[in-house]
């Protein structure tokens, strides 16, 4: 059965609502594509909202309570219009037509500067929630409201990794990516996961774990990346399912439980 289209999708309790104090923004996310759920989350931080909506699984578009937000302010900012005709499409919104559309109308835009602006606008919507840390989530299980929303073909796994590197917060980071005993290792479906995925910095990283399970502080040692990179990459690919932690093998010699490789 098709899952997009279901409302009795058993989503569980910490996805559906909570603080995101108690779940980091990226891993809930990843959350809910992995369940396959369309509906809209809404996150509340201080007096602004911002509603992410999802379509089986996918981010298709995003929306925010924020002035800075709206797509006016972004094409005058982009020096794509000028403020009289930012004033003008305004002025004609009570005709029931989008800002976008107005403009377009008007020969103030073309078609193709309002697609890319408004793709952009909804990109920056995604990417400035990662460096929210407090507020509150929650997750409006349903078909999306289609008078309201345009669905734009965006890659999650790409949106997902993009804001992961704007955190800036190593702390942020580190709890939830561990400390440096900690050992990593690709998942079976790693190779195909990372395909469309803007990686290319980080290649060393993924053909070191393709070699094996390695340490944090192993791969700080052995990785052309800076220590930072490597913990954001690593959080980055755990939470896309890539990575995970890997469980050393334990040996016993002599009725001694030992820690190890077993080709060691």
């Amino acid at each position: 059965m098709d899952t997009s289209s279901r409302t009795d999708i058993d989503i569980p309790f910490a996805l559906q609502a909570g603080r995101l104090e108690g779940i980091s923004l990226p891993d809930l996310l990843w959350a809910l594509c992995r369940c396959r759920c369309t509906g809209v989350l809404r996150v509340e931080h201080g007096t602004v909202e911002k509603s992410l909506y999802f379509e089986d699984g996918r981010i298709v578009f995003a929306g925010s309570n924020d002035p800075d937000d709206r797509l006016g302010e972004l094409l005058l900012r982009r020096g794509l219009i000028t403020l009289d005709q930012l004033d003008e499409g305004i002025a004609r919104l009570q005709t029931g037509k989008r800002l976008g559309t107005l403009l377009v109308e008007a020969g103030s835009l073309t078609p193709d500067q309002l697609v890319e602006a408004v793709l952009s606008q909804v990109e920056n919507v995604v990417l400035d929630l990662f460096l929210v840390e407090q507020g509150d989530s929650r997750f409006e299980l349903g078909p999306l409201p289609t008078d309201e929303v345009i669905k734009l073909g965006m890659n999650t796994g790409e949106l997902l990794m993009r804001g992961i590197r704007r955190i800036r917060s190593f702390q942020r980071i580190r709890r939830s990516v561990g400390a440096p005993h900690k050992a990593y290792a690709l998942t079976a479906d790693a190779d195909a996961g990372v395909r469309g995925l803007d990686l290319a910095s980080a290649a060393g990283l993924i053909e070191r774990l393709r070699r094996g399970p390695a340490t944090i502080e192993e791969l700080c040692r052995e990785v052309f990346l800076s220590n930072f990179e490597i913990y954001q990459t690593l959080w980055g690919l755990r939470v896309l399912g890539l990575a995970e932690e890997h469980e050393p093998e334990r040996i016993t010699i002599g009725g001694v439980e030992h820690e190890g490789s077993l080709a060691d």
